[in-house]
C-alpha cells in the first residue's frame, strides 16, 4: 500500500518521500477513525450510518489489511476484530451464500485474499473455487467478473 510505498521512496532517498509518508500517515488515521470499538469493526463511513448489509458493512472490514494500512500498536488486534466481525452471522461468504444477496458485483476476490492473508485457507480456496465455477458458467461474465476480480484472483492463487 501507500506505507510502503513510502518506505520504499525513502529508502532510495527520493524527494518525495516525505510527501508520501504524509499522505500514507493521514489515510491510516482516517481509517483508524472509522473503527468503532463498540461493535469491534470499521465504519463504512463517517456519518454514522449503519447498513445490515454484507455488502458494504461486513466486506469493508477487510480493506484496512488487504491495503495494509498500519493502525499503531494494535493493527494486528484491530484486523482480527474487524475479521471477527466479517464472520459474526451464518452466511458462509467463501461458498457464496450470502442470505441478504447484497454482494452482487462486490469483489469478492478481495475477500478470498484476505482469508489466505489470514492463513484461513479454505475459506481462500472454497471462495476461488466458486468465483472459477461462476466464470465457467455459459453466461458469464457474472455480475462480479471484472479484470479487478481476475487479478485479485491470481493473488489468492498465489497464496495458496
Amino acid at each position: 500500500g501507500l506505507d510502503d510505498f513510502a518506505k520504499r521512496l525513502a529508502a532510495i532517498k527520493d524527494p518525495d518521500a516525505p510527501l508520501y509518508r504524509k499522505a500514507a500517515d493521514t489515510i491510516a488515521k482516517g481509517v483508524l477513525g472509522l473503527f468503532d470499538s463498540t461493535t469491534g469493526a470499521f465504519r463504512v463511513n463517517t456519518t454514522g450510518e449503519y447498513s445490515p448489509l454484507f455488502y458494504p458493512s461486513r466486506f469493508v472490514q477487510v480493506a484496512p489489511q488487504l491495503f495494509g494500512v498500519p493502525l499503531g500498536a494494535d493493527t494486528e488486534e484491530l484486523y482480527a476484530a474487524a475479521w471477527s466481525y466479517l464472520n459474526a452471522t451464518k452466511d458462509q461468504w467463501w461458498n457464496g451464500e450470502i442470505a441478504d444477496g447484497s454482494p452482487r458485483g462486490a469483489p469478492l476476490m478481495m475477500l478470498a485474499y484476505a482469508a489466505a492473508l489470514r492463513g484461513e485457507r479454505e475459506k481462500s480456496r472454497a471462495l476461488l473455487a466458486y468465483f472459477e465455477e461462476r466464470l465457467s458458467d455459459p453466461a458469464t461474465p457474472p455480475e462480479f467478473a471484472s479484470i479487478a476480480e481476475l487479478g485479485w484472483a491470481l493473488h489468492v492463487e498465489s497464496r495458496k
